[in-house]
């Protein structure tokens, strides 16, 4: 009995202060952690995060100022499903983290004599200001990862001719922009490419959209067969030593592609080489440096263009 009256007789709540301060604290250490990433991917994983803590704020000052009452069964449920609550929006929120671009990443964002850089909510695009060819790159990000983190890869591409454009898709995945996140201009030749679940994305809206030229998978492979595509400029560049996208699961993935798929192996490569965002937990241990990889990445893209736009190409 003793033990109900000092609970009855606290200056605070805890069962709801608790939780509160769970979902203030935790998304702040996500903005404080990974402001520059999350600023500039797509808004939406900032709306999760100041609803999270609204919520926190909402909790906590149900929390603050209120007696906890003794438990009942109906108290005891609305605790546990508070705590609950807060566990998983507060391991949600953290997880959907952007993985950070690089210093040589974000370096990359700024104009330059062949190329200039534009960016919005939802898109980062790289526009050739001279020497423009009939086709373009529409790219989508690998799974939580910084959009910018693709710009030093691509740039190569935009200086070559090809505008890029690299989509911000909501939460970090490419599976949720769905939709007309793109717009084609017709007077160019489309290819819709993107590394890892970027790359899965990209080949649904093979099937999407009938009008896509070409489809580049930087470390990825299609969800389903695209191979009746007889039609689709195709190509898979894959590292030999990628430990989340291992060359067994690119090779399993032939038979889904159309035949005249290109398949390009870099020697040495791993899954973080596509991008600069660092290392990445499950990859492989690379024999090359990013540079000596990418260096052969954006060759092999390029060369897809060229035979896109080669003449007698499908």
């Amino acid at each position: 009995m003793q033990r109900d009256v000092s609970v009855a007789n606290a200056a605070v709540d805890w069962w709801w202060l608790g939780p509160g301060l769970l979902l203030i604290l935790v998304p702040m250490a996500a903005f404080a952690t990974r402001w520059g990433a999350i600023r500039a991917s797509h808004p939406a994983y900032t709306i999760l995060l100041s609803i999270v803590i609204a919520l926190g704020l909402l909790l906590t000052w149900r929390g603050v100022g209120h007696k906890a009452r003794r438990g009942t069964r109906s108290r005891v449920l609305t605790r546990i499903a508070l705590i609950a609550l807060a566990i998983a929006l507060g391991g949600l929120t953290w997880t959907l983290r952007p993985l950070a671009a690089t210093e040589i990443a974000v370096a990359a964002m700024a104009d330059g004599q062949l190329v200039a850089v534009t960016q919005t909510s939802t898109r980062i695009s790289l526009f050739p200001t001279q020497g423009q060819k009939p086709a373009e790159l529409v790219f989508y990000p690998g799974g939580l990862v910084d959009p910018r983190a693709y710009v030093n890869v691509l740039r190569p591409i935009a200086e070559a001719g090809y505008p890029v454009t690299i989509i911000k898709p909501p939460l970090g995945f490419a599976f949720l922009a769905r939709g007309p996140d793109f717009d084609r201009d017709a007077s160019r030749a489309t290819i819709v490419g993107g590394h890892s679940l970027g790359g899965v994305a990209a080949a649904l809206k093979v099937n999407d959209r009938a009008e896509i030229d070409g489809l580049l998978l930087w470390a990825a492979y299609p969800a389903g067969s695209i191979a009746d595509r007889t039609d689709l400029a195709t190509m898979s560049v894959f590292g030999s030593e990628d430990g989340l996208t291992t060359p067994s699961d690119v090779a399993g993935s032939r038979a889904d592609l159309p035949a005249s798929t290109a398949f390009v192996e870099i020697v040495g490569a791993v899954h973080s080489h596509f991008g600069d965002y660092g290392e990445q937990r499950g990859d492989g241990t690379p024999t090359i440096s990013r540079g000596e990889a990418q260096v052969q990445i954006v060759a092999a893209t390029l060369s897809l263009f060229e035979d896109l736009l080669a003449p007698g190409a499908p």
